[in-house]
């Protein structure tokens, strides 16, 4: 594989992680992709077929770059369940490796850290899987959020309520009351401490509003 071949493979992944809805990707899980569509140009130079042309004639069409991030992301879901110890140290322990303060939650919502806490008055309904959050502090460049402008950053590291596909998922979003209707999920290999510096490295980049949340 050469050096050009990888660079430009990465830069394809990048332009085709930029376009995706309400996800972001983790350095390690770009790379990751980045080395699957590289591999996939030296096979299609084999063929006759050069980088350029899998753009189409206008150079504007990236669904190979789109497929192989489907593809990479379906992986890590279908992944052997790694067992993190505690995902709420792992989490903790990152979130102090970054240097950002952790915060109590609101008095509004459920803590996913607690069992059972949904922040739905069903306190006492068990979880379907483990699940572990940390509600980080704001910054003096953090965008507004919520009513106040005020609401801190989750971080939650969950599971997948799935038996088919049971992996584990990291999910940003501000304390409002309404995760799911500003959930971003952090594409990642599984649980590590690196992967979850590299999370946690996406958190702040939210909190300093370089990534933005959807409203």
């Amino acid at each position: 594989m050469t050096t050009t071949t990888s660079v430009s493979a990465r830069q394809l992944i990048e332009q085709a992680a930029r376009g995706q809805y309400r996800t972001v990707y983790t350095p390690s899980a770009l790379e990751a992709a980045a080395k699957v569509l590289a591999g996939l140009h030296e096979t299609g130079q084999r063929h006759g077929i050069g980088p350029s042309d899998w753009a189409g004639f206008h150079g504007a069409d990236h669904r190979l770059a789109e497929a192989v991030l489907l593809g990479q992301t379906t992986a890590y879901r279908r992944a052997s369940l790694t067992d993190p110890g505690d995902p709420l140290a792992l989490l903790t322990a990152a979130a102090e490796r970054a240097g950002l303060k952790t915060l109590a939650p609101r008095p509004h919502t459920g803590d996913p850290a607690v069992p059972g806490s949904r922040g739905d008055g069903e306190r006492d309904r068990p979880d379907p899987a483990p699940r572990a959050a940390i509600h980080l502090a704001r910054l003096s460049q953090t965008p507004p959020w919520g009513w106040d402008g005020m609401a801190s950053l989750v971080v939650s590291l969950d599971r997948f309520d799935n038996p088919v596909s049971p992996a584990w998922k990291w999910e940003l979003f501000p304390d409002v009351g309404e995760p799911s209707t500003q959930m971003v999920q952090v594409v990642a290999p599984p649980p590590s401490p690196a992967v979850a510096d590299e999370v946690l490295a996406i958190a702040h980049l939210t909190l300093t509003g370089a990534i933005r949340l959807y409203r």
